[in-house]
């Protein structure tokens, strides 16, 4: 599968932040889970979610040495909560 190019000629990135907050707008997600909503590979995910880590957009949970699962923070959490009922 070829890649998109914006105008400039630069590579569209496939996983955006928005697309990452978006799939964990529906819960706390392994990278791996986030992956597969995503269409992308784990370790695209799993940059991605670092990277928001830093931002302080996401928390991370770790389950001994090996598990790791992501959600948003509870600030970020109560606008996408908020969203929804406004939806309704």
């Amino acid at each position: 599968m070829e890649r998109k190019r914006d105008d400039s000629g630069k590579f569209v990135p496939q996983v955006t932040d928005e697309r990452v907050l978006d799939a964990l707008g529906e819960g706390t997600l392994s990278a791996q889970q986030v992956a597969d909503k995503l269409g992308c590979s784990r370790q695209a995910a799993d940059r991605r979610l670092r990277n928001l880590l830093e931002d302080g957009t996401v928390e991370k949970h770790t389950f001994g040495p090996r598990s790791v699962a992501w959600s948003l923070t509870d600030e970020l959490q109560d606008v996408v909560c908020e969203g929804e009922s406004d939806d309704e």
